[in-house]
């Protein structure tokens, strides 16, 4: 029963989404919109970006693609005045976290992937068109799966993160005010990360963790960080879970 309430949520909030009322196909039109855009810079980064790990830092896009959709889920629905309505129905809580942070990942994972899939047509033309070469190229499987993983949770943690933002803020102007300064400091992450770690772990254990990464291991520190992802995840999940009080959302 419960995974049916799940994914009437889930499926209602993705229609909403792509087909928002009284817009027809503007929420389709602007998912198409940012996969191209996002599948521009692959493109630019040349042949060699289908066969480089380097590819995972697009894990990061999920982060561009929520924040502009997630401030709706309920701040969005508390402007519209439907919220009193979704809270007042028989579905339980974690239905209606379940659902619409499922629909968020799956439309900011979706996007994500189109983005790639157009990154390797448009890296493929050119190849045909620049060098005459024939085939199909594509990323190695683990380098591809890797893609799919973390993008995935990727997506998951920057969805419940929102909804965290969302559920107890009036409009959703202000909610993607407050996204901002979150998703930035997220994004900055894989950029600034290795700038702090490179200042203070020792240059012979960075020079020994990179050679030994090279060496085969890359699928253990995509592992590893899937391990994390998952984990802040499951944390951020249940933070929105402990903040979801019916009668308090009522009353707000």
């Amino acid at each position: 029963m419960l995974w049916g309430d799940i994914w009437t949520v889930a499926r209602k909030e993705l229609h909403e989404t792509l087909f928002p009322a009284g817009k027809r196909q503007a929420g389709l039109v602007q998912a198409l919109g940012y996969a191209g855009l996002m599948g521009l810079a692959p493109i630019m980064m040349g042949g060699g970006y289908l066969e480089s790990w380097g590819a995972l830092i697009f894990a990061c896009f999920p982060i561009l693609i929520v924040t502009s959709t997630v401030v709706d889920l309920f701040a969005g629905e508390r402007e519209r005045h439907t919220f009193e309505t979704l809270l007042a129905s028989r579905l339980p809580d974690r239905a209606i976290l379940l659902g619409k942070l499922a629909a968020i990942t799956v439309h900011a994972w979706g996007v994500a992937l189109l983005s790639q899939l157009i990154a390797v047509v448009g890296i493929n033309l050119i190849r045909i068109a620049g060098q005459g070469e024939g085939g199909l190229h594509f990323f190695p499987a683990d380098i591809a799966l890797s893609i799919v993983l973390l993008t995935l949770l990727t997506a998951g943690l920057a969805g419940g993160a929102g909804i965290l933002v969302s559920l107890r803020t009036p409009t959703a102007r202000q909610a993607s005010q407050r996204m901002i300064v979150p998703m930035l400091l997220v994004l900055g992450i894989p950029g600034f990360l290795p700038l702090v770690l490179g200042q203070l772990v020792p240059l012979d254990v960075q020079v020994g963790f990179v050679q030994w990464a090279s060496d085969g291991n890359e699928i253990v520190v995509v592992l590893a960080i899937a391990v994390l992802l998952l984990a802040a995840d499951a944390l951020v999940f249940a933070g929105a879970l402990a903040r979801f009080r019916r009668a308090q959302l009522i009353l707000d």
